[in-house]
């Protein structure tokens, strides 16, 4: 390495370690969702808050598609629709459980999405 390459490191960790420049963890917790199994034509599965912080108006959305994706209601597709499952709070860490009835159109796999709001 050549002088000014090992001065330039040198400064970018000084910076780094600096507390302004620091890069913190997030005050607010992740949302994951960390296993699913289908029973019928429903869905369950486990919401985990990866932390660091508390979550709170978690809730879990599931999207069932038709077949040909299309939502205007035809024979036989039906519409498409959003399940919702209001799962409360979820402390930093810690896991929940959620169960969605009716979400499986056709065999076809529906989208999860899992949202909620740092508590304050």
């Amino acid at each position: 390495m050549t002088r000014s390459v090992l001065l330039l490191v040198t400064i970018v960790i000084v910076l780094a370690s600096l507390p302004v420049c620091a890069q913190e963890a997030p005050p607010y917790g992740r949302l994951v969702i960390t296993s699913t199994s289908r029973w019928g034509d429903g869905l369950s599965g486990t919401v985990e808050n990866l932390g660091p912080g508390k979550m709170c108006r978690v809730v879990i959305q599931a999207t069932p598609y038709p077949e040909d994706l299309n939502p205007t209601p035809r024979a036989g597709y039906g519409t498409t629709k959003v399940v919702t499952q209001d799962l409360g709070t979820l402390e930093a860490n810690s896991q929940t459980t959620f169960s969605l009835g009716s979400v499986f159109v056709h065999e076809r796999m529906p989208a999860l999405v899992v949202t909620g709001s740092p508590c304050r």
